[in-house]
């Protein structure tokens, strides 16, 4: 993965700030030389990076990059970030929906799962139905633990712990369990 995609999951994952991006990517003199003959790259510099949705752009543009593993761990640990900043309900819910937008139940991708299983826990906690949970400790615990996990790893490693899932701790198994039960005796 070159330097240019490297730079744009970082600022995606809330790592780079927007500014800093906008001028590297102009003080860049190869990436320059090359604007004319590389589509992606002139893309990159067409972007208006004034504008209040540019976070947006540069996620429409991550897609288009062949590496799906790193575009998810970005939108993963920007959506973290943001959980972790807010006490607010109604933005760690729309963080967690951000997250299940790029969850497939086809998805080998554990860390992805266990937002699934949060969203499920809060849905029931709201509803009515199950155990009433605590929405802000249980969406902050998560994400700080994830947070910290991904914290000074390199990408490759990220990846492997989107997959694998390893380092969370499984307070959900019991939700877990039924939910494939349920999925098997439908099936």
């Amino acid at each position: 993965m070159n330097i240019l995609n490297k730079k744009l999951f970082g600022v995606l994952a809330g790592a780079v700030e927007v500014d800093d991006f906008e001028q590297w990517l102009y003080a860049n003199t190869a990436l320059l030389s090359i604007v004319v003959e590389n589509p992606f790259v002139f893309d990159v510099y067409n972007l208006n990076y004034k504008s209040d949705s540019i976070l947006k752009s540069i996620e429409n543009l991550c897609k288009d990059i062949d590496d799906e593993e790193a575009f998810l761990v970005s939108i993963v640990e920007r959506e973290c970030r943001y959980i972790v900043a807010t006490k607010i309900e109604e933005s760690i819910l729309a963080s967690i929906d951000s997250i299940l937008e790029i969850y497939t139940f086809d998805d080998e991708k554990e860390l992805l799962f266990e937002f699934y299983c949060l969203n499920e826990q809060i849905q029931d906690s709201i509803e009515g139905f199950g155990q009433k949970i605590n929405i802000l400790n249980e969406s902050y615990r998560l994400a700080n633990q994830v947070l910290n996990e991904l914290e000074f790893k390199s990408l490759e490693d990220k990846k492997e712990l989107l997959i694998t899932g390893t380092f969370i701790r499984r307070t959900h198994q019991a939700f877990k369990t039924s939910k494939k039960f349920w999925y098997q005796f439908w099936k």
